[in-house]
């Protein structure tokens, strides 16, 4: 049987170690799976996916719907991004693809991984979370003010 694994997860605070453990954990499976001929294993993963210019909310669903069999979330404490054009109090991609996957695929084909409260590891996302989320507010603030006096602004993130 052949499974496609869709991950999701937020992307600046889970890139370091989190997503990279998935995706490799993925590939094992492969190899095992390979190794006894019971088919195969891949990670459905945007560290994969060529560019697109389709919205990326809806990319992210429709390889949820088409191209996956199976969804993984990895959850941390920081929220993921809202797609610039929607409405106020908008799921963020990372919540959406939770529920398409849901839909879609079933209870049974989808496994969350979240920290275990007051564990070492979750006090690490935390402390991302709130680095990242704390920059986030002063980059939207800034930019609020920028637009409100006519400045046209844009935002660069290195990665």
């Amino acid at each position: 049987m052949d499974i496609n694994v869709f991950v999701s997860s937020t992307c600046r605070d889970m890139t370091v170690d989190c997503r990279p453990a998935a995706l490799r954990a993925i590939r094992f499976a492969d190899d095992i799976l390979k190794t006894f001929g019971a088919g195969r294993a891949a990670p459905v993963a945007m560290e994969d996916w060529d560019a697109d210019y389709e919205p990326p909310l809806q990319l992210c669903l429709d390889k949820i719907r088409v191209n996956s069999t199976h969804y993984v979330g990895i959850l941390g404490y920081l929220r993921g991004f809202v797609p610039e054009d929607a409405s106020k109090g908008a799921l963020s991609i990372t919540e959406a693809e939770w529920r398409h996957a849901l839909e879609h695929r079933g209870p049974s084909c989808i496994a969350m991984f979240v920290p275990r409260l007051n564990s070492p590891f979750a006090e690490e996302l935390q402390r991302r979370a709130s680095a990242l989320q704390t920059a986030a507010e002063l980059e939207a603030q800034w930019a609020g003010q920028s637009q409100r006096k006519g400045i046209s602004t844009c935002t660069m993130r290195w990665q």
